[in-house]
């Protein structure tokens, strides 16, 4: 039976890579800053309960970035309140 001492020499820690981790974010993710800006005028509006307005830049985040489920969500949400006044 194998000890945790066995398992250590089989598998010993070092390297040219031992103890560096990657804790950037993933480089092949990029938001495109349209995204980002559609989104956040949204995000405004709606705080400030420009909900016509909140609508409309949340459809123009999903030009940018369609199947977003946050901006799907918020939109969804805009336009219950639209359709309830």
């Amino acid at each position: 039976m194998a000890t945790a001492e066995d398992e250590r020499d089989r598998h010993p820690v070092g390297g040219d890579d031992a103890g560096e981790i990657d804790t950037s974010p993933a480089s092949d993710v990029e938001i495109d800053p349209l995204f980002t800006e559609a989104f956040a005028e949204g995000f405004e509006a709606s705080m400030e309960k420009d909900f016509q307005a909140a609508a409309e830049a949340f459809r123009e985040a999903l030009t940018f970035k369609p199947d977003d489920p946050q901006t799907l969500y918020n939109l969804e949400r805009v336009q219950n309140i639209l359709n309830s006044e």
